[in-house]
């Protein structure tokens, strides 16, 4: 039975200037059958946030809408907001993209249930305490009254997503989008989350819109799948079909560009050079969390970690939200001071927990933190939150060279034009702000602002996660270059070992602050030794069908 039916759907967005209205969505069709689940995959800016958004009546103002869409009997275009109260939520369920910034942080969970249950009058034959625990139980959070009394910062990610999954079957809905339900996500978490997704729906007897740039995801998870660019469908079919028989050219390209788990039998890696770059022995840290009113605990969050980085090689830190992994890269930066153990950057220790003698006078706090700047530098997750919106690109790329004092203005612009070649950006970019950049686009620009003090050693944090497919692979193919280049060693920071598999060279696996399995990725990968490991590696999707 067709459930959801969806023709001719065009969305274009008024422009400010009153310029031709340019067209998110054109003329698509797709239809949503029940108890299926249906994928729509694409890059960012293919369209496929808009088509959800337009499913759920979430378009802003500014959005024309053309085209039908039909929930079962019900046209939905054209609803005004009073109908839409008893359509989106009651039959339609909606889980957004990043749980971290989906929940309201200044009310408790308890309130967030609450409010919704309210809303839809579901509280008239039971009250909404026991509905909300029931929902908790169902998402696999049993100690329901302790989370109703929680807020959104005291829980993890996986935890605020299953709470954004239980408020979207709070009515027992017909459909459930999800937008990226589980971008921001470990693989581990995100298997969980999506086994979870499928038995509600199954349960529930419900059919699961599922929005995706993953598609390894895409070919575990949905029975068809269709592909969206530049606004367009154009493919679509059963994904075991979509998948092993592309018919459109950029289907080819998004597939080609999956990262795969085999890559790590086909690396050629050359032996590493005997010299070290960066070194931690023994590296601990302590956190003192409240545990009563007037008591403190102590949290291990790394317990011991030693690493060697050699010159030219690429490390990769991997494992799941909380394992530490980040944590570790804030005391190699020196963002956090270590509990005990030492750090080391070439011949100099550059250990900051106080325990050290101190440097000699003429080394002054300014000058050894320059040493540690020109040793170490950072790109960071986001490509949103990393860049100063008011800052231009090239700005942005001077900035540190500002900072330690080096060069002129004259030398400064040229090394702009220099850092923008690196990261293969025209020159012309030089006068853009943030805004005017897509989410790759300013990753490269963080990318060249790292290399401006041409540090040995780039820690790259989750540096590729929240990019579509398309554009990670570009931004691999960018650092790989660099490491040939400039000699560059990397420590990667990731929870998606597919990614591990085409660009590290050797994988330290991280639990709860310990190490717990190490060495060349080709080993690794292929004759895992700890059961995590093997867990992690089981938990990457898709890979069977690349």
């Amino acid at each position: 039975m067709r459930l959801l039916q969806i023709e001719g759907l065009q969305v274009a967005y008024a422009t400010s200037g009153g310029g031709p209205a340019p067209q998110a969505v054109r003329r698509a069709d797709l239809v949503l059958h029940s108890e299926e689940t249906l994928a729509i995959v694409g890059e960012s800016g293919s369209g496929k946030t808009t088509l959800a958004n337009a499913v759920m009546g979430l378009l802003p103002n500014t959005a024309a809408v053309a085209g039908t869409i039909r929930l079962g009997e019900t046209e939905l275009t054209g609803l005004s907001p009073r109908a839409w109260r008893h359509i989106r939520g009651a039959r339609v369920g909606y889980i957004p993209q990043d749980p971290m910034t989906s929940l309201n942080e200044v009310q408790s969970i308890g309130r967030h249930f609450r409010q919704t249950i309210q809303a839809h009058g579901l509280d008239r034959d039971v009250s909404w305490r026991e509905l909300a625990s029931q929902r908790l139980h169902e998402v696999g959070l049993a100690d329901a009254e302790r989370v109703l009394r929680q807020y959104p910062h005291q829980l993890s990610g996986g935890m605020r997503q299953r709470i954004l999954i239980a408020l979207a079957v709070l009515a027992r809905p017909q459909v459930i989008v999800a937008d990226e339900p589980t971008s921001a996500l470990d693989v581990v978490v995100q298997k969980h989350v999506l086994d979870l997704l499928a038995s509600l729906t199954s349960s529930l007897g419900a059919s699961l819109v599922l929005i995706t740039h993953d598609l390894g995801l895409v070919a575990d998870r949905s029975d068809r799948v269709v592909v969206m660019r530049h606004g367009r469908v154009v493919d679509s079919g059963p994904t075991e079909d979509v998948v092993q028989y592309a018919g459109h050219s950029y289907t080819r390209q998004l597939l080609q560009a999956v990262p795969k788990l085999s890559a790590a039998q086909y690396r050629q890696i050359p032996p590493l050079a005997d010299e070290v770059v960066l070194e931690t022995a023994g590296l601990v840290k302590d956190f003192r969390v409240r545990h009563a009113r007037h008591s403190q605990r102590r949290l291990r969050a790394v317990g011991g970690v030693d690493l060697t980085l050699h010159r030219g090689e690429c490390l990769a830190l991997v494992g799941e939200s909380g394992s530490g992994k980040s944590t570790v890269a804030k005391l190699i930066l020196g963002l956090e001071k270590p509990t005990s153990g030492t750090i080391r950057l070439g011949d100099r220790s550059v250990d900051r927990s106080g325990d050290q003698p101190s440097p000699p006078p003429r080394l002054d706090r300014a000058a050894r933190r320059r040493q540690d700047c020109l040793g170490l530098q950072v790109v960071f997750q986001d490509p949103y939150a990393s860049l100063d919106p008011q800052f231009t690109v090239a700005r942005t790329l001077a900035e540190p060279l500002i900072i330690h004092g080096l060069g002129d203005a004259a030398a400064r612009r040229q090394r702009v034009k220099e850092l923008l070649a690196w990261v293969d950006l025209p020159e012309s970019f030089a006068g853009r702000y943030p805004g005017e950049l897509s989410g790759g686009q300013r990753q490269r620009v963080a990318i060249a602002r790292a290399l401006a003090l041409d540090p040995a050693v780039l820690i790259c944090d989750e540096a590729v996660s929240a990019l579509d497919v398309i554009v990670q692979a570009q931004i691999l193919d960018t650092l790989a270059q660099l490491r040939r280049r400039l000699g560059l060693s990397l420590l990667f920071i990731t929870h998606d070992l597919a990614v591990v598999a085409e660009i590290a060279d050797t994988v330290a696996v991280i639990k709860r602050g310990r190490i717990v399995e190490a060495g060349l990725v080709t080993t690794v990968f292929a004759h895992p030794q700890d059961a995590y490991t093997k867990d992690l590696l089981a938990a990457v999707p898709g890979q069977s069908l690349f």
